[in-house]
């Protein structure tokens, strides 16, 4: 990729909860194309699990969520259950339960 070069950014640096809550607001939205496109751009930052997991019980209770990928992380295999992030959105229209939208 070449060398880095540090960039003055404007307005300095976004916290990771308000870029969680941008990539949420989209999804409620159910623009899922600008979704992937920030997830795309996003690739390299980990937000914090614990506020996007707290968002997505939320949202699935709503039935807001388009779709999400199930995770198996460590800790779920541990515990027995399973956790969805936000870089597993899908195309496919189909919600957590599996029923189709």
């Amino acid at each position: 990729m070449g060398k880095r070069v540090a960039v003055p950014r404007l307005g300095g640096k976004k916290s990771s909860r308000r870029r969680v809550r941008g990539l949420i607001k989209d999804i409620q939205e159910n623009s899922i194309k600008t979704a992937r496109i920030k997830k795309r751009k996003r690739r390299r930052f980990r937000f914090c699990r614990n506020i996007a997991q707290k968002y997505i019980k939320t949202l699935s209770e709503k039935k807001k969520i388009i779709a999400f990928r199930k995770k198996k992380t460590k800790t779920a295999a541990k515990k027995d259950f399973t956790k969805y992030t936000f870089y597993d959105i899908i195309d496919k229209k189909i919600g957590i339960t599996g029923e189709k939208f």
